[in-house]
């Protein structure tokens, strides 16, 4: 692509859980974020692909402008920005992107159904980031692109589990339109409404009275 690596300043969720900030049984509001978990896994992800990007210069092992197109959408949905996700789908990043960096195939053959146990779903896609993020104009625009409402990461969470989570109610809205399932269960037996912030749940309930 020609591309400097701005695209790779950050991880594309390596070990399938540092992207996610999910309560746990004591969890608190003062509770490690994200950026405190996995600094260090994602500083040695990046030094690896500059190895690589290194070799790819030197003759090796080349990462392909594929790869790297779709860790930009998840990069771009992550961070909330519309312009990058629109970009990087108009120039074919794949919706369903999860762990490009490390996970193959980029996409699915053309025509091939898939079998039920392809081991994609490791990792969040970049819908179910753009809802955390609370993105409403990066969810349409991923769903305007197909993107797979209720796809679910290696937890049983889909985008509607992590926008409720997060209080995102005009995501939760949009997902809810475009036939988000609300009756998905996590590995917890947990639906979306379960894992709802309580002021989110306390401002439902006084709309609903």
């Amino acid at each position: 692509m020609g591309q400097s690596l701005d695209v790779l300043r950050t991880c594309d969720g390596s070990d399938g859980h540092d992207a996610k900030m999910k309560p746990t049984t004591n969890a608190t509001r003062g509770s490690p974020t994200w950026d405190d978990d996995v600094v260090v896994n994602c500083a040695a992800l990046e030094e690896g692909v500059k190895s690589v990007v290194a070799s790819a210069n030197r003759g090796g092992a080349r990462i392909s402008d594929e790869v790297l197109l779709n860790h930009e959408l998840l990069q771009y949905a992550r961070q909330g920005n519309l312009r990058g996700v629109s970009e990087a789908l108009d120039k074919g990043a794949w919706t369903e992107t999860r762990r490009p960096l490390v996970m193959k195939p980029q996409k699915p053959d053309a025509g091939k159904r898939g079998n039920g146990d392809e081991p994609a779903v490791v990792g969040m896609t970049p819908i179910m980031f753009a809802a955390q993020k609370g993105s409403v104009d990066c969810v349409k625009r991923l769903l305007q692109a197909r993107a797979e409402v209720n796809a679910v990461e290696e937890d049983g969470w889909s985008a509607l589990h992590f926008a409720c989570k997060e209080g995102n109610l005009q995501v939760c809205q949009s997902l809810l339109e475009c036939k988000a399932d609300p009756a998905l269960m996590n590995i917890d037996e947990q639906r979306p409404e379960d894992v709802a912030d309580e002021d989110c749940r306390l401002e439902r309930s006084g709309k609903d009275d």
